[in-house]
């Protein structure tokens, strides 16, 4: 019994010991896959790939050695080693070969990249398979069919397939340039029983064969050839029906066999969502089509980043074709908090306009109009310096590097360039119609590639420019049809597709072109409702292309998917109080998500974050509220402060020149 005990304690131990040493791992494995993914996201390249080189050693589940493979790829791109990037995809395909990148996520360059790679080093080869059957390549399962078409890496893969009644069919191949189909025939088993059973019955016809004794008599030999004669027609016939109930038994099989999959569609609002199968990723994402799913009970799991989780039980029978279109719920908004209050201070506003984060989103920039300044702050509101120099009439600002802060600026028709510090470096623009040329510069902003994009408002355009300012191309003009403007006010960048938003201040709409300018789609109307503005002004995007709209006319700003799909409130309504907000004119949305709003009617900025909890009845607003317009902030006048005349700017209305006034500076 002792010795019982102590074997007993002893093994307790082992298990305690290997089970504390693979959780440790797990935590390690964890910590340097976050802090690789943090640092890429800071741009320490190099101890991103330290990190990450480090995970992918003890990582031991596919999951997370497909991640660090993507995101270390990612960082070799980044620094231009396109070799190494290459390297390091090729590992990733052979974790994942139907890996697929989703491109709200990544940016289009490193998607075409990585097609390319695939197909450099992926061939597509064909396995015919009789019967039906399970087919497993490098241990990942590709599902039960009778004709497959795969696409792998080349090199040595290991191929397996497996039906019930069948011998398991394993084998090592090598995967060239040009690979012939594959071919691959089951043989059945014989269960021992039925073998035995079945050699017996031969030898036991074998003996009785043996023990016949031969017929002497002729007549009768004569007559039994005679009747043997008689019955071959018989046994024509009975062949023939027995041929045809074959046919049919056969025909009815191979129907049956080919009627125990189901098609799944899947779609979902917003697009590009993960989905799986019975708690297995499929590598697609929405819309998309879920061929040979095996008939029964199985378990949709749809995900998005952002958003919370959809999960259905579902049943399909055999050639049935199901679709399945939902709503992913967005995670509600909560009040972080605010700062800034009426008047001329270091962390006070006079009409506040626009909001940008700069510096690795550590640093918040605001246009405060009335005070004539660019006001630096900490990401909880901490001042941390201003720039004041030469601005006239500042609306909105970006800052693209340490020497490169933008602002437009409405009495000059152009845009001024400065260093973090405030220090004046470069102008751009001026009065006119031409390429360059500005009549009431808005909204600006930047693409991945460091080229700048102008909101022209009265001259109806954007225009593009690259970093030191140099025209690039143009497009827009007045009108009323689905790509042309009004009064267009600001402009935001999708990074990671290239479309360009714009807000229509005067058609109270939202405008979506392709990077080289060509129209998309748009939406919005004047309103209320869920698609509809009221004098829309700011427009931001975050790191996975949902949309953020300063819906000032209504008292709110509120978050769309890409494809312009309503998701959620942020603020809960109009009003001076916590989350409330009277006519917001300014948004910006930092790598985490977290949303910084210009409350220009209480001169203040409020932060925002996701909850852990999703709106309620999904595409919803956190809180339905009176939306009532107080004290009419949105007609906001600017007025242009010098040159050859005053011009103010009724945001609603159009551009008014006021003649016979002082040049003052």
């Amino acid at each position: 019994m002792k010795k019982v005990i102590i074997i007993f304690i002893i093994v307790l131990f082992v298990f305690n010991t290997s089970y504390m040493a693979f959780a440790q791992q797990d935590s390690t494995v964890e910590k340097l896959l976050e802090e690789g993914k943090q640092a890429y996201m800071n741009g320490d390249f190099k101890l991103a790939v330290d990190k990450l080189s480090t995970a992918i050693t003890i990582i031991k589940n596919k999951k997370d050695l497909l991640e660090a493979y993507i995101t270390l790829a990612l960082t070799y791109y980044t620094l231009g080693d396109n070799q190494k990037a290459k390297n390091t995809i090729i590992k990733a395909l052979q974790v994942k070969p139907n890996l697929i990148l989703n491109t709200e996520i990544y940016s289009p360059k490193f998607i075409v990249f990585l097609e390319d790679t695939k197909k450099e080093i992926m061939r597509e080869l064909r396995f015919n398979v009789k019967p039906a059957a399970k087919l497993y390549i490098d241990d990942l399962y590709y599902g039960e069919n009778s004709e497959f078409t795969v696409k792998l890496v080349k090199g040595e893969h290991k191929i397996k397939v497996e039906q019930k009644m069948y011998k398991t069919y394993e084998k090592t191949m090598t995967v060239t340039d040009s690979n012939p189909v594959q071919n691959i025939i089951l043989e059945k088993l014989i269960p021992a029983a039925i073998k035995t059973q079945k050699s017996e019955q031969v030898k036991e016809e074998k003996e009785k064969n043996n023990r016949k004794e031969p017929v002497k008599i002729s007549g009768r030999i004569e007559k039994e050839k005679k009747g043997k004669k008689g019955s071959k027609l018989l046994y024509y016939l009975g062949g023939l029906v027995l041929g045809a109930v074959a046919i049919v038994a056969l025909t009815k099989k191979k129907a049956e066999a080919g009627e125990k999959f189901a098609t799944i569609k899947v779609n979902s609002v917003p697009e590009a969502a993960d989905v799986f199968l019975d708690g297995n990723e499929t590598g697609k994402t929405t819309p998309c089509v879920l061929n040979n799913v095996t008939a029964g009970t199985h378990e949709i799991k749809i995900a998005r980043e952002l958003y919370g989780v959809y999960i259905k039980q579902v049943t399909v029978s055999g050639g049935q074709t199901l679709d399945i279109s939902t709503d992913i719920p967005p995670f509600k908004y909560e009040y972080i908090m605010s700062w800034g209050s009426l008047g001329v201070g270091d962390r006070a506003f006079k009409s506040p306009l626009s909001v940008s984060l700069y510096n690795n989103d550590t640093r918040v920039l605001v246009v405060d109009n009335g005070n004539l300044a660019v006001k630096i702050f900490g990401t909880i509101g901490g001042f941390v310096g201003k720039i004041k120099e030469y601005l006239s009439n500042p609306i909105d600002v970006y800052g693209l590097a340490s020497d490169r802060v933008f602002v437009t600026d409405l009495d000059y028709n152009g845009v001024l360039r400065y260093n973090i510090n405030g220090g004046f470096l470069k102008f751009f623009g001026g009065t006119g119609t031409g390429n360059g040329k500005f009549n009431a510069p808005f909204g600006i902003t930047a693409d991945c590639d460091k080229n700048l994009f102008v909101v022209d408002a009265q001259n109806k355009r954007i225009q593009v420019f690259d970093k030191d300012g140099n025209f690039m191309k143009k497009w827009g003009k007045q009108g009323n049809g689905d790509g042309d403007f009004n009064f267009p006010v600001d402009v935001a960048v999708n990074d990671y597709n290239g479309d360009i938003y714009v807000t229509d201040y005067g058609l109270s709409k939202v405008v979506v072109y392709s990077n080289e300018g060509n129209y998309l789609f748009k939406w919005g109307t004047k309103g209320s409702g869920k698609k509809n503005f009221d004098s829309p002004f700011s427009i931001a995007t975050d790191r996975v292309g949902n949309v953020y709209v300063a819906d000032m006319g209504n008292n709110r700003v509120v978050k769309y998917t890409a494809k312009g799909h309503y998701a959620v409130k942020i603020n809960v309504g109009a009003g001076s109080g916590r989350a409330e907000c009277i006519t917001p004119y300014g948004v910006a949305v930092d790598k985490d998500g977290k949303v910084y709003v210009v409350d220009t009617g209480n001169n203040r900025i409020q932060k925002f974050r996701l909850s852990d909890k999703t709106a309620s009845d999904g595409f919803s607003v956190i809180k339905i509220v009176s939306e009532t317009n107080k004290n009419n902030y949105k007609r906001l006048v600017i007025k242009r402060r010098g040159g050859n005349g005053k011009m103010s700017v009724d945001l609603r209305k159009t551009i008014k020149r006021k003649i016979k006034i002082d040049k003052r500076r």
